[in-house]
Protein backbone atom coordinates (compact mmCIF):
# COMPACT_ATOMS: atom_id res chain seq x y z
CA UNK A 1 0.00 0.00 0.00
CA UNK A 2 3.15 2.32 0.66
CA UNK A 3 4.47 1.56 -2.72
CA UNK A 4 0.96 3.31 -4.46
CA UNK A 5 1.24 6.00 -2.63
CA UNK A 6 4.57 7.12 -3.40
CA UNK A 7 3.18 6.80 -7.05
CA UNK A 8 -0.20 9.13 -6.29
CA UNK A 9 1.83 11.92 -4.38
CA UNK A 10 4.35 11.63 -7.82
CA UNK A 11 3.44 14.18 -10.50
CA UNK A 12 3.47 12.57 -14.15
CA UNK A 13 7.08 12.58 -15.40
CA UNK A 14 8.29 12.28 -11.66
CA UNK A 15 11.07 9.34 -10.88
CA UNK A 16 10.79 7.31 -7.88
CA UNK A 17 14.03 6.25 -7.01
CA UNK A 18 14.16 3.00 -4.21
CA UNK A 19 16.91 0.61 -3.10
CA UNK A 20 15.54 -1.94 -0.37
CA UNK A 21 17.05 -4.89 1.17
CA UNK A 22 15.82 -8.55 -0.73
CA UNK A 23 14.22 -11.09 0.96
CA UNK A 24 18.00 -12.76 0.65
CA UNK A 25 19.31 -10.67 3.38
CA UNK A 26 17.49 -12.36 6.17
CA UNK A 27 20.69 -15.02 5.90
CA UNK A 28 23.04 -12.48 5.88
CA UNK A 29 24.48 -10.47 8.82
CA UNK A 30 25.21 -6.98 7.50
CA UNK A 31 22.16 -5.21 8.63
CA UNK A 32 18.49 -4.91 7.79
CA UNK A 33 15.34 -5.68 8.71
CA UNK A 34 14.84 -9.26 9.82
CA UNK A 35 10.97 -8.74 8.99
CA UNK A 36 10.58 -10.47 5.78
CA UNK A 37 7.46 -8.30 4.91
CA UNK A 38 10.03 -5.42 4.56
CA UNK A 39 12.42 -7.11 2.19
CA UNK A 40 11.37 -6.65 -1.70
CA UNK A 41 11.84 -8.64 -4.98
CA UNK A 42 11.57 -7.19 -7.95
CA UNK A 43 8.56 -9.32 -8.89
CA UNK A 44 7.05 -7.60 -5.56
CA UNK A 45 7.83 -4.09 -6.40
CA UNK A 46 6.50 -4.49 -10.28
CA UNK A 47 3.09 -5.87 -8.90
CA UNK A 48 3.26 -3.05 -6.21
CA UNK A 49 4.42 -0.04 -8.45
CA UNK A 50 1.48 -1.38 -11.67
CA UNK A 51 1.54 -0.51 -14.88
CA UNK A 52 1.55 3.23 -14.33
CA UNK A 53 5.19 3.66 -14.03
CA UNK A 54 7.80 2.95 -16.80
CA UNK A 55 10.95 0.96 -14.96
CA UNK A 56 14.12 2.28 -16.23
CA UNK A 57 16.46 0.76 -13.69
CA UNK A 58 16.08 -2.58 -12.21
CA UNK A 59 18.37 -5.41 -10.02
CA UNK A 60 18.70 -7.88 -7.72
CA UNK A 61 22.17 -7.81 -6.78
CA UNK A 62 24.99 -7.78 -4.21
CA UNK A 63 26.70 -4.55 -2.25
CA UNK A 64 29.09 -4.37 0.28
CA UNK A 65 28.03 -1.62 3.07
CA UNK A 66 29.66 0.28 4.99
CA UNK A 67 27.55 2.68 6.99
CA UNK A 68 28.64 1.75 10.35
CA UNK A 69 28.46 -0.55 13.01
CA UNK A 70 24.73 -1.60 12.04
CA UNK A 71 25.28 -1.72 8.29
CA UNK A 72 28.62 -3.62 7.55
CA UNK A 73 29.64 -6.20 5.15
CA UNK A 74 27.85 -8.08 2.12
CA UNK A 75 24.54 -7.59 1.60
CA UNK A 76 21.75 -8.14 -0.87
CA UNK A 77 19.55 -5.67 -2.60
CA UNK A 78 16.57 -4.49 -4.72
CA UNK A 79 17.10 -1.78 -6.73
CA UNK A 80 14.06 0.09 -8.80
CA UNK A 81 13.67 3.42 -10.65
CA UNK A 82 10.53 3.71 -12.65
CA UNK A 83 9.29 7.06 -14.02
CA UNK A 84 5.24 8.15 -13.80
CA UNK A 85 3.34 7.91 -16.73
CA UNK A 86 2.76 11.53 -18.30
CA UNK A 87 -1.11 12.75 -18.47
CA UNK A 88 -3.24 11.79 -20.57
Amino acid sequence: AVHRKLVQALHPGGLLILEAFHPDQLSLTSGGPKDAAMLYTLSMLRDDFGPGMQELLAEETGTVLDEGPGHHGPARVTRWVGRKAAAA
